[in-house]
């Protein structure tokens, strides 16, 4: 197969008026998409076909104000297809090799994990914790939280109309 698309996920880790910040960014075809990535909504899907909103506010509520509209995912035999219902992406149609998407989906999983353990080895005093007040993309603090919320996701997304499960 030729003249698909490449996907990718790489860790941003960035300082910000004394504060660290851990982002994962998307990667599509070597570019760094700018904007709002919700790494949980690319990572946790395995269905046939659902619709999520990957790109999304920075408040973390997808589709907040209508910022951004989903993309259909439509996993083949041997590609992943994402139909942009909002041109939020360069390119209203991508099409990956199944192998290298499902790979990017696990390596933004271990990413996130990543950031959960990272953030639970930081000594917060009872009653500051710093993530008390943020509720967005990556709104967990633990290892557990972060599996809490691979869960929910996964749940919610089993229950949309679009799904078919594999």
């Amino acid at each position: 197969m030729k003249n698909l698309d490449t996907i990718d996920v790489k860790l941003n880790i960035w300082e910000h008026e004394g504060r660290t910040y851990e982002a994962i960014d998307l990667i599509l075809n070597g570019e760094v998409m700018k904007g709002t990535f919700d790494v949980m909504y690319f990572a946790v899907p395995r269905m046939k076909k659902v619709e999520v909103y990957i790109r999304t506010c920075s408040c973390g509520v997808a589709g907040c104000a209508d910022i951004w509209g989903g993309v259909i995912v439509k996993r083949r035999a041997k590609t992943v297809e994402w139909r942009d219902t909002d041109k939020s992406f360069p390119k209203k149609f991508y099409a990956f090799d199944r192998y290298y998407y499902t790979a990017a989906q696990d390596k933004a999983l271990l990413l996130m994990r990543k950031i959960a353990e990272i953030r639970e080895a930081k000594v917060i005093p009872k009653g500051d914790d710093e993530w008390d007040d943020y509720d967005g993309i990556l709104g967990f603090s633990t290892v557990e939280g972060f599996e809490d919320c691979v869960s929910a996701v996964d749940s919610w997304l089993k229950r949309k109309p679009l799904d078919n499960a594999l």
